[in-house]
């Protein structure tokens, strides 16, 4: 298996194959957990293969959690956990739960619109949810709030295929210690990427063209202890230092930038040495 398949950028992806990186397990293990396209099923099937293949190691402390002697027991306790979630959301006994469901469109990025009705069963609820695919469904969320149980609520994000990609429950602290999550979120891993500063930068997730979703374009300005930071733009043109979350699902922007966001255009230049800080002031000036 091709770990690095697990990363969405396309440009990071063919840079680390390009100077032949080869991910530890712990990187291995990490890739796989923070990619937004695999499915549950493809995840399960590399930290499967993680755990045949290679030797076990310690997850050292991140920002949320301190340090676990196992990479391959959290693995192993995680999936149980999704399973186990998984199977009391396909249970339609109507005595414990309710079905919803929410609808993810192309055009509105990851903003989920809820649908106000309820449902008995999974069927009833994602026959219901499919009636909407041809108005350009990109996910659908699928949430069975369950009666009685050591876990209140399940919800699960579904390609429009019904392939599960996601399974979470609203009642984290009582599986804390078994989901690995927060061991894997609060880590800063030295793997590298082909970014320079100054490069403008778009999550890979997003299309190119003109957009006005701020605080998602930024300009590089490099790696600090670990973590990526960048320029961003807020909704009155003012720049903002910020730490870029997950650089290596991010693209070069090939785009348009709408009105609000030249400035980054020009800081680009600036951090590039192309032009004077004076310069950089001017030129703001007469953009806006």
């Amino acid at each position: 298996m091709n770990y690095l398949d697990f990363i969405i950028s396309k440009t990071v992806r063919k840079h680390l194959k390009e100077i032949g990186y080869q991910p530890s397990a712990l990187e291995t293990a990490w890739l796989v957990w923070q990619c937004k396209n695999a499915t549950l099923q493809q995840k399960h099937d590399a930290w499967h293969e993680i755990i045949a293949t290679t030797e076990d190691c310690p997850i050292p402390a991140g920002d949320w959690c301190g340090t676990s002697p196992s990479l391959h027991r959290h693995l192993e306790r995680h999936m149980m956990v999704e399973a186990r979630m998984m199977k009391d959301f396909y249970n339609n006994d109507a005595s414990r739960g309710i079905y919803s469901y929410a609808l993810c469109f192309e055009e509105k990025d990851f903003d989920w619109q809820d649908d106000d009705c309820l449902f008995s069963d999974f069927e009833a609820c994602w026959q219901a949810a499919t009636e909407k695919f041809d108005l350009g469904v990109r996910a659908v969320r699928v949430q069975k709030r369950i009666l009685n149980e050591a876990i209140s609520s399940v919800w699960v994000d579904f390609l429009p295929s019904r392939e599960v990609v996601a399974v979470s429950t609203e009642n984290d602290a009582a599986f804390a210690d078994n989901l690995i999550d927060e061991w894997l979120d609060g880590l800063h891993l030295p793997i590298p990427t082909p970014f320079e500063k100054g490069d403008i930068l778009i999550p890979a997730a997003r299309k190119a063209g003109p957009h006005s979703s701020f605080e998602e374009i930024c300009v590089f300005d490099g790696f600090k202890d670990g973590c990526a930071y960048g320029y961003f733009t807020n909704e009155n043109g003012d720049l903002c230092y910020e730490q870029i979350i997950h650089p290596l699902n991010h693209e070069l922007f090939q785009g348009t930038l709408a009105a609000g966001e030249k400035v980054l255009y020009l800081f680009s230049r600036y951090l590039r040495g192309e032009i004077s800080l004076m310069e950089f002031l001017d030129a703001k000036k007469l953009s806006f």
